[in-house]
């Protein structure tokens, strides 16, 4: 799944004795459902040791809304964690919970943020340093996409994949269009002429509400194909399987 894993050395003496974090997420995405008050995000120490943990939102410049903002940092963000902060014990759970606190959203589609989540392990106890004293400790922070989604919107997610088309681009291009509220993550697509797979996407990414993207296909050449075989994360953060018409 698709959770990045930033990592940042903090670095004490000359030689290092590495320390490691063990702190678990247990989801690779968040979904707030905008007709509920909170969502709760589970964390879990499966190390030996305790870790400190301090969590964050910020804002996604994948938004098209915010695009001309260059100030997103300095915006208050409507949403609460509790706690922001803790220390987790080894072998135990602790939940975060993310309240929206009211301030105006895009009501007509969802929002994206990310969540942040930093895990400090403690210092290395006495036995286990170098001689020296010296050691590394390592600071893992995992970064999730955070969707707000607002109640009302028209139809569920589900049928918003089905909502979705593809056409045939310029310079060995496929375009795909999203004319619904949702961000759509694609990780695979295939070219099919019947059951066979005549081109892939070199790459995929995920599509805003109401936008297009343009995906570089693996080969150059006139396509025979007349269907798209495509793979995306759903919000579960598993992967969903389709078929859908390819357009000229």
């Amino acid at each position: 799944m698709h959770m990045g894993k930033f990592l940042s050395a903090l670095l004490i003496g000359s030689l290092a004795l590495p320390v490691h974090a063990g702190v678990m997420i247990h989801t690779t995405r968040v979904i707030f459902d905008g007709s509920k008050p909170v969502a709760a995000v589970q964390l879990e120490n499966s190390g030996e040791v305790p870790s400190l943990m301090k969590s964050w939102l910020e804002y996604a410049a994948e938004q098209p809304q915010d695009k001309q903002d260059k100030a997103h940092e300095n915006k208050k963000l409507p949403f609460i964690i509790s706690p922001p902060v803790a220390r987790i014990e080894a072998k135990t759970r602790q939940t975060l919970r993310i309240r929206y606190t009211g301030e105006p959203l895009a009501e007509d589609r969802e929002s994206l943020f990310y969540l942040n989540v930093l895990d400090v392990p403690p210092k290395p106890k006495k036995e286990q340093l170098t001689g020296s004293g010296n050691y590394m400790q390592f600071a893992i922070t995992s970064r999730l996409k955070f969707f707000f989604r607002p109640k009302g919107l028209p139809y569920g997610v589900d049928e918003a994949y089905e909502k979705v088309t593809w056409h045939i681009g310029s310079n060995n291009t496929v375009v795909v269009k999203n004319p619904t509220p949702y961000f759509i993550t694609y990780s695979a697509v295939s070219l099919m002429s019947k059951d066979k797979v005549e081109q892939t996407a070199k790459q995929t990414d995920m599509v805003a509400p109401f936008s297009e993207s343009v995906f570089e296909l693996s080969k150059p050449g006139n396509s025979k194909a007349d269907s798209v075989e495509w793979q995306l994360i759903n919000d579960f953060g598993g992967i969903g399987k389709g078929r859908s018409v390819l357009q000229y």
